[in-house]
């Protein structure tokens, strides 16, 4: 591949948020005391990774919050 169009291909590559990156978003939000619906999450994730955010992540974001205990606004699948 030629090195100019590096930038392009990872531009449209969608990464995979790390575990730290989970916490993190986590972390930001567990701070307020209500629900948390999928729109705050992914928001969360497209301000962390500057990117929209992959199934995947709103799901493994959303995992560690109902293992923790933490109320998700339902239905919370879209």
């Amino acid at each position: 591949m030629p090195r100019e169009d590096y930038v392009a291909l990872f531009a449209v590559l969608h990464r995979k948020l790390t575990d730290q990156e989970v916490e993190e978003i986590i972390e930001q939000l567990v701070t307020s005391d209500r629900e948390i619906d999928r729109s705050q999450i992914e928001h969360a994730i497209s301000q962390l990774a500057l990117e929209k955010p992959g199934e995947d992540d709103v799901n493994r974001v959303a995992a560690r919050l109902a293992a923790g205990g933490w109320p998700l606004a339902d239905p919370f699948d879209a």
